[in-house]
């Protein structure tokens, strides 16, 4: 049986946010977007976010270099380490869930999970680098 997974507002993480956070050097003006909060019973809060201003390379992306990754599922305790600053609380959000409806269907089939450290340690472990700065 899959993890129940039932949207919530009982979090300081609310859809539409822009968040700061501790970034890698060089990626300052970086940013996160809450795109998603979902409670569930063992994980317990699960934020979904959508990272811009990177600086990540990529041989399969013009210009060689990525500067976003679309969806991130993070622990809420994980978040909490890692963002700095509130900029906004009411972004407009793309319907663009393409990201979250992939890892849903695998996180259903019981072959994906959530990222439980910091962002800036996920972006150094899943493509290299330099620690925050």
């Amino acid at each position: 049986m899959t993890e129940p997974l039932i949207d919530t507002t009982a979090s300081r993480y609310q859809v539409g946010q822009k968040w700061r956070y501790r970034t890698r050097p060089g990626e300052e003006g970086s940013y996160l977007t809450v795109l998603k909060v979902e409670d569930s019973g063992t994980l317990g809060v699960v934020v979904h976010v959508r990272i811009e201003g990177l600086r990540i390379e990529n041989p399969h992306h013009p210009g060689g270099v990525s500067d976003t990754i679309g969806h991130m599922p993070m622990a809420e305790s994980a978040l909490d380490e890692s963002v700095t600053v509130l900029d906004s609380d009411s972004l407009p959000l793309a319907d663009e869930d393409d990201g979250y409806q992939e890892w849903r269907s695998a996180f259903d089939a019981g072959e994906a999970g959530i990222w439980s450290i910091t962002v800036v340690d996920h972006i150094a472990h899943t493509i290299g680098g330099a620690e925050a700065s």
